[in-house]
């Protein structure tokens, strides 16, 4: 299992965001499954650009409630991560 760190704006939002993958190295980044989704934490409005104060959370999200979108949209981000 690999894990990618990332930060995206969801629902306007700027959201640390960690994505729990798995991947069959043989066949070349073809098959990534999703494991985990978290929410780490965000950065309120009123202080990004400025300061930038961090709200630490952890939310699991639901992967089964997740729709095929947002689904697809972890599996882009971690390929552009790695």
């Amino acid at each position: 299992m690999a894990t990618a760190d990332v930060r995206l704006y969801l629902l306007g939002t700027l959201w640390e965001v960690e994505i729990d993958f798995e991947y069959d190295s043989e066949d070349n980044w073809e098959t990534i499954d999703i494991s985990e989704v978290w929410l780490l934490g965000y950065y309120p409005e009123k202080s990004v650009g400025i300061g930038q104060d961090y709200v630490p959370c952890r939310i699991k999200a639901d992967l089964l409630s997740m729709s095929n979108h947002d689904y697809q949209n972890c599996i882009e981000i971690v390929e552009e991560v790695f």
